[in-house]
């Protein structure tokens, strides 16, 4: 009896991955998080003074500002998981716009 409540619980949750839209917006998600890790991860280290941080967190800042405009027209290659959802999949100018206000 327990099993088959578990598997009605988990048929609505696998309806989404049948979802395109959320599909690309979970890829999106992937990739900045996994860049997030990968920029806090670079943060660490015995070596590091303030001012390689500061500049660190300068870059960073600065490459957020420059992904925003290169999403709205169609570049997503900063983002690899999304690059290979959008090859299959065309999203709506909507996505465009949320990566954009989310990265700004």
């Amino acid at each position: 009896m327990r099993a088959t409540s578990e598997i009605s619980f988990r048929k609505p949750l696998a309806a989404h991955f049948s979802d395109t839209e959320w599909v690309t917006k979970l890829a999106y998600l992937c990739d900045i998080f996994n860049l997030l890790n990968k920029f806090n991860l670079s943060l660490w280290g015995r070596t590091t003074t303030g001012f390689k941080l500061a500049d660190k967190v300068a870059a960073f800042k600065a490459k957020l500002k420059l992904w925003g405009p290169l999403v709205n027209v169609g570049i997503s290659d900063m983002f690899q998981t999304l690059a290979e959802i959008l090859k299959e999949t065309e999203p709506g100018p909507s996505f465009s716009q949320l990566v954009h206000d989310h990265l700004s």
